[in-house]
């Protein structure tokens, strides 16, 4: 102020009428770079100003002289294919943005600025095999896509993807446990199955021609396996092996509004690790 430097929340006595320069700056502060926004730089009790630099600025009564410096939040932003690949696309505030590996893509955004993250179907190549790949969730598993998120700090965030209609286990819908398929008397087709540890549920209309994005219906943080299905008019029931805690899972599905039920405990079962379970369930 007045070609003199002073600290945030300094405190002045000035003569009614008298003028004064002021100016502010972009800055390092508390951790963060602060940074202008378009627009408004200086709100002042008797105007705001435009610009950092104010000159001959007319003092007519007591308040607040503000900069409006806001906090620059990095962070980083990737994708995770459980099936293989890297890479891939980001779609930030509506704009596609890629991600070079093996370096997340990195940008910056402002204190209160809106920020909506959302992750797109897209395709990777592994080991010659074209996968298409869903989200499922973010890494801190929410399932919100796109998603809306208010910044306080730096941050990384990271889309988990599934490979539609694909598994890396041998016999992802083998044994003859239980059904893996279920057909309603509508026609439609519901099908259960295993991949990197989880169990996975998808539908087709059309018979088996085309496929629904999958839903996982585990939730667990170590094996799920040996899925089985089955229904009846209105209802769908999936049973699997939950390793983590060496119960028997079962959860219902309404056919009519589409909505999964928690998943159950039907039974605790401790064969040793050797022994892996293999649930059947008919209603």
């Amino acid at each position: 102020m007045d070609s003199d430097t002073h600290n945030s929340g300094a405190e002045f006595d000035f003569e009614k009428y008298s003028l004064h320069d002021f100016e502010s700056w972009e800055q390092t502060y508390g951790g963060f770079d602060m940074k202008f926004k378009d627009g408004t730089k200086w709100e002042m009790t008797e105007r705001t100003y435009n610009t950092a630099l104010i000159e001959d600025h007319e003092v007519t009564t007591a308040g607040d002289y503000i900069a409006q410096l806001y906090q620059q939040y990095h962070y980083t932003a990737d994708n995770y294919f459980i099936n293989g690949g890297s890479g891939g696309t980001i779609i930030i505030n509506g704009e596609s943005k890629t991600i070079t590996t093996p370096d997340p893509y990195s940008g910056n955004t402002l204190e209160d600025d809106p920020f909506t993250v959302e992750s797109p179907q897209q395709t990777q190549t592994v080991n010659g095999r074209t996968i298409t790949y869903n989200f499922v969730y973010w890494e801190d598993g929410s399932t919100d896509n796109p998603r809306n998120l208010t910044p306080n700090n730096h941050f990384d965030i990271v889309a988990n993807y599934k490979g539609h209609m694909f598994s890396n286990n041998s016999y992802a819908t083998g044994y003859n446990n239980g059904r893996r398929i279920y057909k309603s008397s509508d026609g439609t087709i519901y099908m259960v199955y295993e991949d990197n540890d989880d169990i996975w549920f998808t539908s087709s209309t059309d018979g088996g021609k085309t496929w629904s994005k999958e839903t996982r219906l585990d939730s667990n943080t170590k094996t799920s396996l040996n899925p089985s299905i089955a229904g009846t008019l209105d209802m769908l029931f999936v049973t699997w092996f939950d390793q983590t805690d060496l119960n028997i899972k079962l959860r219902r599905f309404n056919i009519n509004t589409s909505q999964w039920y928690n998943a159950q405990t039907v039974a605790s079962v401790n064969f040793g690790d050797a022994i892996k379970p293999a649930p059947a369930i008919a209603v």
